[in-house]
């Protein structure tokens, strides 16, 4: 979880430095061997949460770098093209998939658990599942009762994330959007996103709305081959530097994997 705190305060566009002093499964660790006597208390269960949280924060993290590579194309040239067309709806699927928890593909996370209201089932009535780890889901917003995080997980243990860490994140993602809504005003194209509830369109359905492992350059690499096919470019892709897991910077290397230690002789 620390690692994760990390990285996103390392984002672009972020002000999250501070999520890099505190650990939020380290304020359960005083409190364990209590609730492990507890037989109405189940520490997987503050497990699974932090699961949610850890892709909440993964998600945010390399969609910042997205926004980060999307402010600085779009329209560079004075001329909105064919693929910062392309690439707008590429980065207002990945806020969809944050703010509201929609998915547009297979790789997409899925979780059976979260259910929309019938009237949010009603305007959203193509929807293939929900994430589990939007804006949305930890708010309990437009969720069933029955997909209550704070009665799924119990509220201590929501209410240490959401008074902690969740308003910053909040106040990016709103952020963002009424940046990218004036950048679109700005060239007359918010009828690029007006209504848009449709499926991926783009040749590289094989990708997850949001890669986990997407840094600037991968973002900088999809935005210049969106309409290739080539096998080609999908090895770059591969082969292109993974987002680190310690920070985001674009000079930073993976950490080396440790070498294995000779046996010893008999």
């Amino acid at each position: 979880m620390n690692r994760i705190l990390h990285r996103a305060a390392m984002a672009p566009n972020m002000n999250l430095i501070s999520l890099e002093k505190y650990d939020p499964v380290h304020q359960y660790e005083k409190m364990s061997d209590k609730m492990k006597q507890r037989k109405d208390f189940d520490l997987n269960v503050i497990k699974l949460f932090y699961v949610k949280v850890g892709l909440l924060f993964r998600h945010v993290s390399v969609f910042s770098w997205l926004d980060h590579v999307w402010f600085h194309r779009f329209a560079k040239t004075g001329v909105v093209s064919d693929t910062d067309k392309v690439m707008t709806k590429v980065i207002f699927q990945c806020y969809l998939q944050i703010d509201r928890g929609v998915r547009f593909k297979r790789e997409d996370p899925l979780d059976p658990n979260a259910e929309l209201t019938n009237r949010e089932k009603r305007e959203w009535r193509e929807l293939d599942g929900l994430t589990g780890c939007s804006i949305e889901d930890f708010n309990n917003t437009n969720r069933s009762p029955d997909s209550s995080f704070k009665k799924q997980f119990g509220k201590r243990i929501v209410n240490a994330f959401m008074d902690t860490f969740f308003t910053p994140l909040e106040n990016y993602i709103s952020d963002f959007y009424a940046r990218f809504i004036r950048k679109l005003s700005e060239h007359n194209m918010k009828s690029l996103i007006e209504g848009y509830v449709g499926s991926d369109r783009t040749n590289h359905s094989t990708l997850a709305t949001i890669p986990h492992n997407f840094g600037r350059e991968r973002w900088e690499l999809l935005w210049d081959h969106i309409f290739d096919k080539s096998s080609d470019f999908k090895t770059a892709l591969i082969n292109c530097p993974k987002l680190t897991i310690f920070n985001m910077t674009e000079s930073s290397k993976p950490p080396e994997a440790k070498v294995a230690s000779k046996p010893k002789p008999p």
